[in-house]
């Protein structure tokens, strides 16, 4: 199995800010050294094989853990985002094509039924739409009702839903 590291960081952030400065501030990560030693962490606590077995279980570990533990000023849902989607992608997890932003929607709804405001923007792939409105959503699961291990089991299910079986070695 691959794992995020820290020589990735750089690759990371800039992804970020190439991508998501037109809709929002990034913040300098870079300059939040503390938050940099959280994030490492994170990566760490990826490898935990005791409680976080899968691939996918590590993806959905990263992805809740960098939206929660708010380690930078701002654009903590935008990292999680491109780590999870990052770490998925280092151990050759792809995304199902064809799936709409509609059907995203409906899925969504079925792992969280609380009322929820999604957001888009014209460039978005349809994972794209879904993935940004689920770190929305992880990011104020509290507002909505949703205790932690709740969440956690609906992140796992619906990125479960999102993804292609792993590839066999």
């Amino acid at each position: 199995m691959e794992y995020l590291e820290e020589y990735l960081l750089p690759t990371i952030f800039d992804l970020i800010g190439r991508h998501y400065s037109d809709r929002e501030e990034v913040p300098d990560y870079r300059s939040e050294k503390e938050g940099i030693e959280k994030l490492l962490g994170v990566f760490q606590g990826a490898r935990q094989d005791t409680f976080y077995a899968t691939v996918l279980e590590k993806a959905v570990y990263i992805l809740l853990q960098i939206n929660k533990g708010h380690f930078f000023s701002n654009g903590n849902k935008r990292l999680s985002l491109i780590c999870a989607i990052g770490f998925l992608g280092l151990n050759n997890i792809d995304f199902k094509q064809g799936i709409s932003k509609e059907n995203y929607r409906k899925h969504f709804s079925e792992f969280f039924p609380s009322p929820f405001e999604f957001e888009d923007y014209p460039d978005f792939s349809s994972e794209e739409f879904a993935l940004y409105n689920l770190s929305i959503f992880i990011a104020d699961s509290t507002k909505y009702g949703v205790a932690f291990e709740e969440l956690k089991k609906g992140v796992q299910q619906f990125v479960e839903r999102m993804v292609m079986p792993p590839k066999s070695l």
